[in-house]
């Protein structure tokens, strides 16, 4: 019995190194770790993380990960990573990008595109808890589109990353997709603060406060092809939010950085 049992922790631990391995060089889009969370890393958009995952989810350092897939747990990008999700993912915990270089929350249209043309409305993306994008370097243009928060939204402290793909920005409802079908629900607070990038706000419904504060611009309200810029909000405009100046997008919109 001793010698069935070393001989299964061996095949077990062997396996494990055998997906790190896979993992680190490449070879594989990841989903592994019996203990340990589920990692996204080496996909593309023809090729995503799909299904139905069980527990957490992790973006490791410098990962690009594109999802479609619903998660129980809680989704963490980390230093460098660039996480697109795409439409009809669910994330049932808190979505957490920390250090990130690209999030994208339904921008990228591929799945429309084939589907019914760039005008099709994407399926929405659900996340259960807060929304998180914080202290990242970003590159290029991220945001968040047709996308229901049960939480709150905090965008804190995050830079430009430099790189080709031109100044970063974050938006929600982004320049460039802020049509009414892309509208962005907000089920608690929007918290804007200490940003070093330009931030941009449009057709978001928010159920509690909007809370801008210490940010080297103020966020902007974003009008373009053909919204109006509107925000619902429940609670009440504090500091920099107060009063938001609005800004007509007449740029192509932006594929951000692959």
């Amino acid at each position: 019995m001793r010698r069935e049992f070393r001989m299964v922790a061996a095949q077990r631990v062997l396996t494990r190194i055998g997906a790190a391995f896979l993992c680190a060089t490449g070879l594989a889009a990841c989903v592994s770790g019996a203990s340990a969370d589920l990692v996204c890393a080496n996909t593309s958009r023809e090729a995503p993380l799909t299904g139905s995952l069980k527990g957490n989810l992790t973006v490791p350092k410098n990962a690009t990960c594109f999802l479609r897939a619903d998660v129980t747990g809680d989704v963490t990008a980390h230093e460098g990573s660039k996480v697109y999700v795409l439409e009809g993912s669910k994330i049932s915990g808190a979505f957490r990008a920390i250090g990130a270089s690209v999030v994208r929350f339904n921008m990228d249209d591929a799945p429309r595109v084939a589907r019914g043309g760039a005008n099709a409305a994407p399926a929405l993306i659900h996340v259960g808890g807060n929304l998180v994008v914080k202290e990242s370097k970003l590159i290029g243009e991220s945001g968040i589109a047709a996308t229901d928060v049960g939480g709150n939204l905090i965008i804190a402290r995050n830079s430009d990353g430099g790189g080709i793909a031109g100044p970063a920005s974050l938006g929600v409802c982004t320049p460039g997709f802020c049509r009414a079908e892309l509208a962005v629900k907000i089920a608690k607070s929007v918290k804007i603060k200490q940003n070093h990038i330009s931030v941009a706000i449009a057709n978001t419904s928010i159920g509690a406060d909007l809370k801008c504060t210490s940010n080297d611009q103020v966020p902007v309200v974003m009008k373009s092809q053909g919204a109006t810029g509107n925000l619902a909000i429940k609670g009440r405009r504090t500091g920099q939010c107060e009063h938001m100046p609005e800004v007509v997008y007449t740029g192509a919109r932006g594929k951000g950085a692959a």
